[in-house]
């Protein structure tokens, strides 16, 4: 048996009715919107990596502490043929922001562009996302109005 898998990691970040999204940089998926993600490495937790990868395309301007403690849940995604490059199996986590100012971010790493959506014209993004990402924040937000965060 061929036993190739690639493990990644995505975080779903909510401010204040909006999403963050970054635009993609290089193929696969280039020019689509994503949501912040990438590999994990050798040696590190998976929430640890989630958190990397965040400030590393967002420059997202919180301290990792806030983001940290806002951290609402986690699901693993890990259908057969949801990316295109292999077997990859995420783990997503979200990330419930306190109300109020949208936090500063800036494009960096794989992303041309980093942008808080509202959830009014994310609703209407799905043939702008790259591979299952609207159904992973679709998914992760039905976990918190599940758990009664919305």
């Amino acid at each position: 048996h061929e036993r190739i898998m690639l493990q990644t990691l995505e975080l779903v970040v909510v401010n204040s009715g909006h999403f963050l999204l970054v635009r993609r940089k290089a193929a696969p998926g280039k020019g689509l919107s994503a949501i912040p993600f990438g590999y994990l490495d050798k040696k590190e937790w998976s929430l640890d990596g989630a958190l990397r990868e965040l400030k590393e395309e967002t420059i997202i301007n919180e301290p990792p502490a806030l983001l940290l403690s806002n951290v609402k849940s986690n699901h693993v995604f890990e259908h057969p043929d949801r990316s295109i490059r292999g077997r990859v199996i995420t783990r997503a986590y979200i990330i419930k922001l306190p109300s109020g100012p949208l936090s500063k971010i800036t494009a960096a790493d794989d992303a041309t562009r980093a942008m808080w959506v509202p959830l009014s014209v994310f609703a209407k993004m799905e043939d702008q996302m790259f591979e299952d990402h609207f159904h992973i924040i679709n998914s992760m937000i039905a976990r918190l109005t599940k758990e009664g965060e919305r």
